[in-house]
């Protein structure tokens, strides 16, 4: 075990590891950086609805990544918002080579309009019978 003074000196952090042939300093440096890979894959997740891998190769993990991350960012770039699972299954057909952006962006665009107006839709009934659901 570690003892680590570095974010409050009155309360060191204690880690339990295995690697004793590093400095404390080092081993703090591995754990922030394992903490950024952890936070990565949880975005991934929760605005990527990424939940398994598609190819367990790593050309193929890495591969999928990559589309994942860019076209989660340059959906929500593009919609400014979180992107649904139906334009993530779009972008897949993009990927998987069904289609290009030009073919789906209209399709999107319509689609988010479709949702925009159910969810306003709801809201006003929401308002008008308050106890329905």
């Amino acid at each position: 075990m570690i003892a680590v003074n570095d974010a409050n000196p009155d309360k060191p952090l204690r880690l339990l590891t295995s690697l004793l042939d590093l400095e404390a300093a080092q081993i703090t440096a591995l754990y922030r950086k394992r903490w950024q890979v952890e936070l990565f894959f949880r975005w991934l997740k929760m605005y990527g609805h990424y939940t398994h891998l598609l190819s367990h190769t790593k050309a193929g993990a890495a591969w999928t990544f990559y589309v994942a991350v860019i076209g989660v960012t340059l959906l929500a770039l593009h919609n400014g918002r979180r992107p649904s699972k139906y334009d993530l299954a779009m972008l897949s057909i993009v990927a998987a080579g069904g289609g290009t952006l030009e073919d789906i962006l209209p399709i999107l665009k319509r689609r988010g309009r479709e949702r925009e107006l159910a969810r306003l839709r709801d809201a006003k009934r929401r308002r008008s019978h308050p106890h329905s659901k």
